[in-house]
């Protein structure tokens, strides 16, 4: 923002310039994973690096739907609760200067961009109930070899009652990673768990998102609360 020094410059004084500056200098810094390239590029439309791309001006950048979902996500969500709320006025310099008509442009034009580059959005592989029943049956059977030593069956277990509350919740692993004993709570009646998320990918305001879960007698190969209390007992008997 012009006028204004290092000294006495605070990110409340960001407008959807700065925004847009930090958003360009993320996106060819290098440090993307979707290889883009260029119109002249003879390899237009593969997602693998050549040699010859170096003439072409071909790179790494980050995917459209990633830096929608994430980085330009988390910095709005980030100047909210500074108390930048709204859509970015830039008359008035008010607002949340990731909500302007900017930030959107930029957007629209790099999705466009990765678009007639025959580059497609790519999700995460979806892991189906089946798949996870299989999984986690596998390593029950691994827990049965007599060689695992105290530690490596605390670690088989430790990761089967991991990814039971993946499945179970619809978290992020991460979001699972950074959950307390203090935030996981049993239900009166011990027939299931209350897991507290404060803190994750998404989750970083202090606000708290409640997941109850609930013994699962039908399939108990994928039940979180059977597989948490397992892992419970084996640590508290170790």
């Amino acid at each position: 923002m012009l006028g204004l020094t290092p000294t006495n410059y605070s990110i409340l004084d960001a407008d959807d310039t700065d925004v847009l500056e930090f958003l360009m200098f993320k996106n060819v810094s290098g440090t993307g994973k979707t290889f883009v390239h260029a119109k002249n590029c003879e390899y237009l439309g593969d997602y693998k690096e050549h040699e010859s791309c170096e003439q072409t001006n071909c790179g790494r950048f980050h995917a459209a739907e990633s830096m929608r979902s994430g980085t330009i996500s988390m910095l709005r969500k980030g100047l909210t609760t500074l108390g930048l709320v709204g859509d970015w006025d830039a008359e008035k310099a008010t607002g949340n200067p990731v909500s302007s008509v900017a930030v959107n442009q930029y957007q629209l034009m790099i999705r466009e961009e990765q678009a007639r580059a025959g580059v497609t959005q790519k999700s995460a592989a979806l892991l189906m109930r089946d798949d996870i029943i299989r999984l986690l049956q596998r390593m029950s059977a691994w827990l049965m070899d007599p060689s695992l030593t105290q530690d490596e069956r605390y670690e088989m277990m430790r990761d089967m009652a991991y990814i039971a509350v993946v499945f179970a919740t619809g978290k992020r692993c991460d979001d699972i990673a950074n959950l307390l004993i203090s935030q996981m709570v049993r239900f009166p009646d011990g027939s299931g768990i209350m897991f507290g998320f404060q803190f994750g990918k998404t989750l970083r305001d202090g606000s708290r998102q409640m997941f109850g879960v609930k013994k699962d007698d039908i399939t108990p190969e994928v039940c979180a609360v059977r597989l948490t209390d397992d892992l419970d007992n084996f640590a508290n008997k170790a």
